[in-house]
């Protein structure tokens, strides 16, 4: 995981504060401003545990608020792994359905609403799902998706079939820029074990008004 998300790079401070409690199989809540290196943060410590436990189906959903962020993702993640891991990088949203088969997959890349609709039909492509991300939690928390989105999580869970290895505990990660009361929020959405983990706070912005 490490050459391939950080060749030649050294670890960002909200990476450095954020991968070991995911390597180890916590869920928590990453707090830090955009393009601090939260998807690193958390996709590289995940693919980790994905490799170290030797998974041969999809272990890994995130979900996004809209198809454009799916989209952009699924662009950053095949730039680091490569085109021919196609396969093991999945995207269902409401007009993309290239979600067949579990096989070989590591992550499924979708909305709320279209990953609501496929666990609904198709649950058993979900059984070796062993986490879960939420991308840009701060536009879903507090909304009617909001909640849509946390009961699908609690379906994932409670279908997933027993790991092997007692280890392999099923987390849910939360990926946020801004949000009021982390700890409730990490709580509420990745259970009564979740906490925060936050780095930085707002960025000096430097406005030029044109008339």
């Amino acid at each position: 995981a490490w050459r391939i998300f950080f060749r030649n790079r050294d670890l960002r401070p909200i990476q450095e504060a954020a991968i070991p409690p995911i390597l180890h199989g916590e869920s928590i809540l990453v707090c830090s401003p955009t393009a601090s290196g939260k998807t690193e943060a958390c996709f590289a410590p995940l693919y980790q545990r994905h490799v170290s436990f030797d998974r041969r189906r999809l272990s890994v959903v995130y979900i996004a608020p809209t198809k454009a962020l799916v989209n952009d993702m699924l662009g950053r993640l095949l730039e680091y792994f490569g085109h021919a891991s196609e396969d093991a990088i999945k995207r269902y949203t409401g007009d993309r359905h290239e979600f067949a088969s579990a096989d070989g997959a590591f992550v499924l890349l979708c909305s709320p609403e279209a990953l609501d609709s496929l666990q609904l039909t198709r649950p058993h492509l979900f059984s070796g799902v062993r986490a879960v991300i939420i991308d840009e939690l701060h536009f879903l928390h507090g909304t009617a998706r909001g909640q849509q989105a946390r009961a699908v999580v609690r379906r994932l869970q409670h279908g997933a079939a027993r790991p092997n290895d007692p280890r392999d505990v099923f987390q849910r990660v939360g990926l946020t820029a801004t949000l009021g009361n982390p700890e409730r929020v990490a709580q509420l959405w990745l259970g009564d074990q979740g906490r925060a983990v936050c780095v930085g706070g707002a960025r000096d912005i430097e406005l030029k008004y044109l008339d």
